[in-house]
């Protein structure tokens, strides 16, 4: 093997432990309060995770909260009119106090998609059930 083919594989091989490292031990949400994990796990169940692709279905596809923040101190209020307006009735940052993302990864490391959840969405939600 070439020297230049033998670097680009070590250069290859720590970026993949680097995102090893960050998907499996940095990204999750560690170490929150009582009320905050009962929002990480409403938020990790109202997030629209649930799929039915063969990726989904095999267990290819996971689904962590990475992020759980503080973005406003707002009252909230109750917007819903009806269930089919309960997501375009939301947008406003005022509404939600807390705000949580949901990253879907690929293989548990590869990370692909970012969902967040509002507070207020889940309120709807609940409501609309």
């Amino acid at each position: 093997m070439d020297k230049r083919i033998k670097i680009m594989i070590i250069i290859a091989i720590l970026l993949f432990a680097t995102l090893l490292v960050k998907s499996l031990w940095i990204d999750p949400v560690r170490d929150l309060e009582d009320e905050l994990i009962e929002f990480k796990m409403l938020a990790y169940e109202f997030a629209p995770t649930k799929h039915n692709n063969l990726l989904y279905r095999t267990g290819l596809i996971s689904y962590r909260v990475t992020k759980v923040e503080w973005i406003g101190d707002g009252e909230l209020r109750n917007l819903c009119a009806d269930c089919n307006t309960c997501d375009d009735s939301n947008d406003d940052k005022d509404e939600s106090r807390w705000q949580t993302r949901v990253r879907a990864y690929f293989l548990y490391i590869i990370p692909f998609r970012d969902i967040t959840v509002k507070e207020s969405d889940i309120i709807c939600n609940q409501q609309c059930e």
